[in-house]
């Protein structure tokens, strides 16, 4: 299996795996696994069950054998009343476990169905890979002149700078989630760090995916749980901050804490409440799994975990509302007025809240 695995990093890091090529093979694994092994045949495994948890007492009696069949005809009837008081007793048992199984089925669909909203979209059915093109060589993405990481801002937003200079004494494993194109993990490898990120979005992953930067299409939280107690040096969040359910918020805190050796950092990067309400489209905002937290409540989380030196940066307010122009006296309390609506309003886009993880 090392063997196998070493290949699998290698062509990777060739580009000749990309993430979105990964995604149609999981795809079509979905589409073409045995009985049992797929989502969807859970119901049908129930059903069989149901078929097998009845026992038949009734015995075949027929025979080759002369005088044998008389033989299994007596014996049926000197034992059925044995038979039959053990028989109802397992009957019994077997029905009450089918009703518990079929309960379980209906509360895991419920859950199955609230986890698939907040799955990334599926391929169209025209993007996937037939079976014939899985024996097809896999061309690995052209390494174009001009090609170049992404901004970092443009994932983290003004917090870049921030974040680059509170794990530039990192000495370890720094991971960012969700690292979208992967700029920031560009930006931090660049500084000498040994970052890496990841993302459920396989379609932003190709591109640095082929420019060598160590990105892989998975949950945040599914990663985590995945990785290693305390081996992570820093930990960078944005993105699903602001989407997850108030459950999966405070379980990813639970994991930064666990995951992070003593000493290493926690920056989470979010959007404002306020903020996220207008400038997300409407129909985001009302389907989404979870709100976004306010910086305050992530700082409560991250102390109530075992977190020190905890800090929350706001930033940069943008004035939406435009002011009035004139000298008057009138117009400058107007305009200040309109300032305090502003910042009640609107106020900083986005936050930072920094925390490093509690020596023992």
């Amino acid at each position: 299996m090392s063997e196998i695995d070493q290949e699998v990093r290698r062509r990777r890091a060739a580009g000749e795996f990309p993430p979105s090529f990964e995604r149609r093979l999981d795809l079509l694994f979905s589409r073409f696994a045995p009985v049992g092994t797929k989502e969807g045949y859970f119901e049908e495994a129930l059903n069989l069950a149901d078929r097998a948890a009845y026992v038949d007492i009734d015995v075949p009696l027929r025979s080759n054998i002369a005088g044998v069949a008389l033989l299994k005809r007596t014996l049926r009837k000197l034992m059925a009343w044995y038979l039959n008081y053990v028989v109802q007793q397992l009957v019994r048992f077997s029905s009450a476990t089918m009703r518990v199984l079929h309960m379980f089925d209906d509360r895991l669909g419920e859950l199955e169905e609230e986890a698939r909203a907040r799955r990334p979209h599926p391929l169209r059915e025209d993007d996937r890979l037939t079976p014939e093109e899985l024996f097809t060589a896999v061309e690995p993405l052209p390494a174009q002149a001009g090609w170049s990481p992404p901004d970092p801002g443009a994932e983290v937003g003004e917090w870049a700078s921030l974040i680059r200079t509170v794990l530039g004494p990192s000495r370890g494993r720094v991971l960012h989630a969700e690292c979208a194109s992967g700029g920031l993990v560009a930006a931090l490898a660049a500084d000498g760090i040994d970052a890496y990120g990841v993302d459920p979005r396989a379609a932003l992953l190709d591109l640095p995916s082929a420019l060598g930067l160590d990105v892989r299409r998975e949950d945040v939280l599914e990663h985590l749980r995945a990785v290693a107690v305390g081996s992570l040096a820093g930990l960078v969040l944005s993105g699903c901050v602001d989407y997850l359910s108030v459950r999966e918020q405070r379980a990813l805190a639970d994991l930064a804490f666990d995951r992070l050796a003593p000493g290493g950092l926690v920056v989470i990067i979010g959007i404002m409440p306020n903020a996220w309400a207008h400038s997300t489209a409407v129909v985001e905002v009302d389907l989404a799994p979870g709100r976004p937290l306010h910086p305050e409540t992530w700082c409560h989380l991250l102390e109530r975990r075992g977190f020190d030196d905890i800090e929350a940066h706001r930033g940069a307010e943008e004035p939406r509302l435009g002011i009035v122009q004139g000298a008057e006296p009138e117009i400058g309390v107007l305009n200040a007025n309109l300032g305090l609506i502003d910042r009640v309003l609107f106020g900083p886009a986005s936050f930072a809240v920094v925390g490093v993880r509690r020596r023992p």
